[in-house]
């Protein structure tokens, strides 16, 4: 039978976001297994953090394959990064972690657009690229991305050590 990419993935996040916290500093709120009550809320209108902290393991599961995996069409990309994209597209905004993915394309020589939008171009690029010049320039694309939402908020300065080692953490 063959490996499910998804299952591989939602393992490898789950392994980086752990259980229920609510952190003051978090601008997602209550978050259990990497879902914010932000984002529940916007699935969910009215959700609350009881309902942030009732999540399980399926409904993670659930949302994760609907709203990431397959929205922004993980699976379409190369080993392994798609696990990687997986768990950048679930700690940003998507359409920033598409252009942070789009921006390393570029920077390992592919010229595709940085447009936010994960389409055959993006997909394609990221294909064609180089592995290893990728999985470096996505790295630091990552964590510059990361310096710079403390640069701009230095409130989230708590989470930069959890971000860098996530960044560091892609591809391991």
């Amino acid at each position: 039978m063959a490996e499910d990419r998804f299952l591989v993935a939602l393992h490898e996040l789950l392994s980086l976001e752990g259980g229920y916290n609510d952190i003051e500093q978090d601008r997602g709120g209550a978050t259990n297994l990497g879902i914010s009550l932000r984002f529940l809320q916007s699935i969910r209108p009215g959700a609350t953090a009881a309902d942030v902290r009732r999540l399980t393991l399926e409904d993670a599961q659930a949302i994760y394959r609907m709203h990431f995996w397959d929205r922004y069409r993980c699976g379409d990309l190369p080993r392994p990064l798609d696990v990687a994209f997986f768990s950048i597209v679930v700690n940003l905004a998507p359409t920033t972690a598409v252009r942070v993915l789009q921006n390393a394309v570029c920077r390992a020589g592919v010229r595709v657009d940085v447009d936010g939008i994960i389409g055959p171009q993006t997909l394609m690029g990221a294909a064609s690229a180089d592995r290893t010049e990728l999985k470096r320039r996505l790295t630091a694309e990552l964590s510059v991305h990361y310096h710079n939402i403390v640069a701009q908020n230095p409130s989230q300065r708590t989470f930069l050590h959890g971000w860098m080692y996530r960044a560091a953490a892609l591809f391991i």
